[in-house]
């Protein structure tokens, strides 16, 4: 389901910015790196905590999903099948539009699937799920390149077909083999200054990792681009994250073993080095080896991330959880949108910068939860 996910927001990311640009909506294209976090940061957490509401009465958070992917689905097929009519240049906001609301259906389903792991694995097992979903999430990004080419050769009315084609076949599978109703402990009003504190830590967290990991996933293929004598940075981005998606189930094993919180501390802290070395670097031979560990390194930070987000929270409230974690991935991809992206010149040290702010940020906040744990 996560990799129909994934795939389905390709084909968005591909063809909607064209199709802006087309109908004339040249300005709204630009911001929508930031259009799409903000919206995560505000969808997130309400999906996730109406997920929660799901799961109370229906002991299935299947329901909130199927209905999101099956309007997702139907949003699809209906955007290619107007890319074909002559109608459509008579309502030129129709487009924006629709895909408005395939991008909210997506964002209040993204969520739910992926904190089904709190029912679907012990808490001990949780880093070895999501080395599973780090696998399938590193696949399709190591083969984003070849997609890109073969989703523009066939057009935007094909691709969103097939994107609704994966999308309902992926929600098919996982309504087959998903539980349909899963055991629930007794109902319990959590209202705890700790816990409501740490789901606000969890909060600041999603926002330092993903600015982390934005930053260097930003600063680091720049620079090894220079290294490989200007190769394409699609290739060298999916390169790491075809070693990300080798190493993830080896990683899965070492999480549970280290824990969520010290596994994304070491993975932000090695980030720091990497990137200077990597800015450091004058040997392309290097520049091969710095790729593959900032890889690994990538893996060890989005197996850890997760499980850190629903561990310590209950089965009712794990859908908000992991929604305010992914919320402050979407603040974190707005403030990157505006500024990471926007400089074509992008100064690399700048990038250094971020990623050691987002480090001193997560740590704080993991400190902070700490306390509240403990007190």
């Amino acid at each position: 389901m996560l990799a129909a996910i994934l795939l389905s927001f390709k084909i968005y990311e591909i063809y909607q910015p064209t199709i802006l640009k087309n109908f004339g909506f040249l300005r709204l294209a630009g911001w929508l790196g930031i259009v799409q976090g903000l919206l995560s940061l505000v969808i997130e957490p309400i999906a996730g905590r109406f997920s929660d509401v799901i799961l109370r009465r229906f002991s299935s958070r299947l329901p909130q999903i199927t209905i999101g992917v099956t309007l997702a689905g139907l949003i699809f097929i209906g955007v290619a099948w107007l890319l074909q009519t002559v109608y459509l240049s008579q309502l030129p906001w129709l487009i924006p539009t629709l895909m408005l609301g395939w991008l909210i259906a997506m964002i209040a389903i993204r969520g739910p699937v992926v904190s089904m792991l709190k029912e679907l694995a012990p808490v001990r097992e949780l880093p070895r799920a999501n080395a599973l979903l780090v696998l399938a999430l590193g696949l399709v990004a190591a083969v984003n390149p070849l997609l890109e080419v073969a989703l523009k050769q066939v057009g935007a009315s094909f691709g969103f077909i097939l994107g609704a084609i994966v999308l309902l076949g992926g929600g098919v599978l996982l309504f087959k083999s998903a539980p349909q109703r899963i055991p629930l402990p007794p109902v319990t009003v959590y209202r705890s200054p700790w816990v409501w504190s740490r789901l606000l830590l969890v909060f600041l967290v999603g926002v330092g990792v993903n600015l982390g990991l934005t930053a260097a996933m930003t600063t680091i293929p720049r620079a090894l681009q220079v290294q490989f004598g200007q190769s394409p940075i699609e290739w060298i981005v999916a390169g790491m994250y075809l070693v990300a998606a080798v190493s993830a189930l080896p990683w899965g094993k070492v999480v549970g073993r280290w824990g969520a919180i010290m596994s994304i501390r070491a993975s932000l802290g090695t980030f720091i080095p990497i990137t200077g070395l990597v800015l450091l670097n004058q040997f392309p031979v290097m520049a091969i080896l710095f790729m593959a560990i900032a890889g690994v390194n990538l893996s060890l930070l989005l197996t850890s991330t997760i499980p850190f987000a629903i561990a310590n929270v209950p089965v009712s409230q794990a859908g908000l959880s992991v929604g305010l974690f992914l919320g402050g991935g979407g603040l974190a991809g707005a403030i990157a949108a505006w500024g990471l992206g926007a400089e074509q010149n992008f100064n690399l040290w700048t990038g250094l910068l971020w990623v050691t702010l987002s480090f001193l940020l997560t740590t704080l906040c993991i400190w902070l939860a700490e306390r509240f744990k403990r007190a």
